[in-house]
């Protein structure tokens, strides 16, 4: 699956799809500032599924005056994780973040077990003094209970991850964490510290608040599942002709083929969502249609249909419902 992602000021509709259709996307993550939630409703006018997925929070803090609190005792010690400690730093993400919901658990097509895997890639991704990263662990009796992934600059520090075992939570391990991480920032001279959630986590928002962190910015993430080159089974690729019936009428009676013989006791509906270039393309005209077929994992609930014109520019756009037949359910 091709993912990318984008940070964007304001939406721009024609523009975005451009960009997704040159890429060949299939997953777009994109997060723009909270206060331009109201112009997502023109994501209805780009002809590919999306998901409103979350809203994420920025908190900072000022590491010099006053500066942050020292860990108190608690029973903790503290380590920096290295490259030999990557297999109990997965399984140890894998134990605290098994219940916690983000934007990726927003979208259908992306399954909780590959969710938790890519959180464990990512905590592994600070081992071993990479530049800039560290990952600490919190240790109680020896013993790993909590870790925090934080990243570095020329005047800054960025909270990445933290989190605390199930077991071990409720003891102040997690706010000692922050203190901890936020101290070793300003004793490396840093001059300030950052970190986000998602803005239903009001648990750590809390802690953060009372150890002189302020709530500095807020972005709503919105994926975009344009599905454009992933395929399972393999696509269905067709040449055509435009003819009288308009493209739309051309792509319909292509997937329904594809369909019938690729799944069979599946059914297709009619797009759901679909996009036509301006301007209708000329009768006659050759034309390639690629008929691809996704879905949650381990399933098939959708067909998407490309249609393009000889220079390869996009001329459709649609996505079909897909489903058992009525009498194979």
């Amino acid at each position: 699956m091709r993912v990318f992602r984008a940070r964007l000021e304001g939406l721009d509709v024609d523009r975005l799809r451009s960009a997704i259709f040159d890429v060949r996307a299939d997953l777009v993550i994109c997060r723009a500032p909270a206060h331009r939630l109201p112009e997502l409703a023109g994501l209805q006018l780009l002809g590919m599924p999306f998901v409103v997925a979350d809203t994420l929070v920025h908190y900072s803090r000022d590491l010099q005056a006053p500066p942050p609190a020292p860990p108190d005792s608690a029973g903790l010690e503290y380590a920096e994780a290295g490259s030999d400690d990557a297999g109990e730093v997965g399984d140890l993400v894998r134990r605290i973040f098994a219940g916690y919901v983000n934007h990726y658990a927003a979208n259908p097509l992306l399954g909780r077990s590959d969710l938790l895997e890519g959180y464990a890639e990512w905590a592994t991704g600070y081992l071993g003094a990479a530049p800039g990263r560290r990952l600490w662990l919190a240790l109680r009796s020896g013993k790993p209970i909590g870790l925090a992934a934080c990243r570095y600059d020329a005047d800054a520090a960025e909270g990445i991850l933290f989190g605390v075992l199930p077991e071990a939570a409720g003891g102040g391990v997690y706010r000692n964490l922050i203190r901890f991480t936020a101290a070793d920032a300003a004793g490396r001279g840093l001059r300030t510290m950052g970190t986000s959630t998602q803005v239903h986590n009001f648990a750590v928002q809390k802690v953060w608040a009372s150890e002189g962190f302020v709530m500095r910015a807020a972005e709503v993430t919105f994926h975009v599942n344009a599905l454009l080159s992933a395929s399972d089974p393999a696509p269905v690729m067709a040449d055509g002709t435009v003819g009288a019936e308009g493209i739309p009428d051309l792509a319909d009676r292509h997937v329904l083929r594809a369909v019938d013989a690729r799944l069979p006791g599946l059914e297709v509906s009619g797009a759901g969502l679909c996009w036509n270039a301006p301007g209708p393309a000329a009768p006659g005209s050759p034309c390639r249609l690629r008929i691809g077929f996704t879905g949650p994992p381990g399933t098939v609930s959708a067909a998407c249909v490309q249609v393009t014109g000889a220079a390869g520019g996009l001329l459709y756009l649609g996505y079909h419902g897909v489903a058992l037949r009525a009498e194979s359910a």
